[in-house]
């Protein structure tokens, strides 16, 4: 009869766990889209809340809610980096760079060599 209760405990347990462990994996998978589907969603999601500066066809562009124009003034972005028209970058420190074709940078002054935004 022991042996009976033991047994009938041991399998609830196991039972209990392999539950568990299932319904773990559902919530991973639930929560981690395939990494192709989260890259463009992070794009999209730049794009609609944030501007992002870059040099095409030697003209400075600004991605701004999602809409491209080209830039008409310089911009301030968040780390006091000034981004000018002529696609010169100058840091609050006072250094200077020159946007290529093809690189852009982010409000927070992070250059992107190899921008999607060409």
């Amino acid at each position: 009869m022991r042996s009976k209760k033991t047994l009938l405990l041991a399998a609830l347990a196991i039972s209990v766990f392999l539950s568990a462990c299932n319904k773990t994996t559902t919530q991973t998978q639930e929560n981690f889209p395939s990494s192709q589907q989260n890259a463009t969603t992070t794009i999209q999601q730049q794009n609609a809340t944030k501007s992002v500066y870059y040099m095409t066809s030697g003209k400075m562009m600004m991605v701004k809610d999602g809409e491209v124009q080209q830039m008409t003034a310089d911009q301030t972005l968040n780390d006091g980096t000034v981004v000018k028209t002529s696609g010169e970058v100058v840091r609050k420190d006072g250094s200077k760079i020159m946007l290529k074709n093809g690189e852009s940078i982010t409000m927070d002054g992070s250059i992107i060599v190899e921008s999607p935004y060409k």
